[in-house]
């Protein structure tokens, strides 16, 4: 496993979902085929292999999780991508703002995995998700902001039901 920069341990600290938004498998959310084979961490549910390779294409990942509330037919992930990281296109930097985190919506249909909609956070982080409202925090970079201290913080909801990340109206 490659060492992180030292720079991104407190982003990943500060990005990294609480405990209790990993998901635990449920006897109806048991493993199904179409997910991967390598077993989970304890508290969370395996990313099944198709969305890792959708995840993939967003850039060099340096954290992914399955959101709680997930079920087998529509996943909710959270994922960070570091470009310090070796293969990142900054590879061997120590800049924070090549870091950042996003979450999306995959819907598993006839054809496998497919992405419903993704939102950037910056440094920021699922809050909740209840199954239906996923609640988000993003935290970005103002103009003037230096590379440590992104100020920019605002809550966003949206609802999945429709396998898209809607901006839902409560």
């Amino acid at each position: 496993m490659p060492r992180l920069p030292h720079a991104l341990l407190p982003l990943l600290a500060a990005t990294a979902l609480p405990a209790a938004l990993l998901a635990s498998p449920s006897p109806a959310q048991a493993r199904p085929p179409h997910h991967a084979a390598t077993p989970p961490s304890p508290g969370e549910l395996p990313i099944p292999s198709g969305v890792a390779r959708i995840i993939a294409r967003q850039g060099r990942i340096a954290d992914q999780a399955v959101v709680q509330g997930s079920t087998d037919e529509r996943i909710v992930a959270h994922w960070c991508i570091d470009e310090n990281l070796p293969g990142g296109k900054t590879e061997g930097s120590s800049n924070p703002a090549n870091a950042s985190c996003a979450v999306g919506v995959f819907n598993h249909g006839p054809k496998g995995w497919s992405m419903g909609g993704h939102q950037g956070l910056g440094q920021g982080s699922v809050t909740s998700y209840d199954g239906r409202h996923l609640t988000v925090k993003s935290v970005t970079y103002a103009p003037k902001d230096p590379l440590c201290c992104p100020s920019v913080e605002k809550t966003l909801v949206f609802n999945t039901d429709k396998g898209r990340l809607d901006p839902a109206v409560r």
